[in-house]
């Protein structure tokens, strides 16, 4: 049998972290991942999300409490499912439990989720893409690390 989780998606927020009675710790994440399906019928893709609940223990715990919303990351682990509530009134948890690898920079994260502050957009001509200039350097070739 095979109890194996692999899934790439981005925080839906920031890092829960939980400290029990005897010291050990234990982090709890959102994670959104997402699929498009063509529906023949409206002529346009839909996008389709799924949440999933990710526990994280152990040694994984310092690199889950450094990740913030919007993060893109990879969790790898094993689906666990825990029962909860009373005799009467029983519910059940479905989660994800592993550890987590950020795929973006931290920084690209904050700066993509804060407005900017005073910076300009870049030049734009109507209708039209700027590109930066080219380098002067460019008609001039080098052959010299050619092997023929």
């Amino acid at each position: 049998m095979l109890n194996d989780v692999k899934l790439i998606g981005r925080l839906g927020g920031d890092p829960e972290t939980k400290t029990f009675a005897d010291g050990g710790q234990i982090v709890n994440l959102s994670l959104a991942t997402w699929f498009n399906i063509w529906d023949q019928e409206a002529g346009h893709w839909r996008t389709f999300t799924e949440w999933h609940r990710v526990t994280i223990k152990g040694r994984a715990i310092e690199v889950a409490k450094d990740l913030v919303k919007g993060e893109l990351v990879l969790v790898q682990g094993m689906i666990k499912t825990r029962e909860y509530g009373d005799q009467h009134d029983k519910r059940y948890i479905t989660e994800v439990h592993g550890t987590v690898k950020r795929l973006t920079k931290k920084e690209e994260t904050t700066k993509s989720n804060e407005p900017n502050k005073g910076q300009q957009n870049p030049p734009q001509a109507e209708g039209k893409q700027v590109f930066p200039s080219k380098p002067e350097n460019l008609n001039e070739e080098d052959d010299s690390d050619l092997p023929f």
